[in-house]
């Protein structure tokens, strides 16, 4: 577990905005957001993080991971 993953929508429509991937382990302040600069290997654990937290946002009860 060392990164990061964090998605910014419009509320209203729920469009994202916004997406940040950090490395914690090597950037602890979260400087450097992986989805710039981090290459295909950053892209690749940030689209995992992705598919993670839909599953969270879209589930309820003990469907929930």
């Amino acid at each position: 577990r060392g990164s990061q993953y964090v998605e910014y929508e419009n509320r209203r429509t729920g469009e994202r905005l916004y997406r940040e991937f950090y490395d914690l382990k090597e950037d602890r302040w979260q400087v450097e957001n992986l989805l710039r600069s981090g290459g295909q290997r950053a892209r690749k654990r940030a689209a995992r993080a992705a598919r993670t937290l839909r599953a969270i946002v879209d589930c309820s009860g003990n469907e929930c991971p």
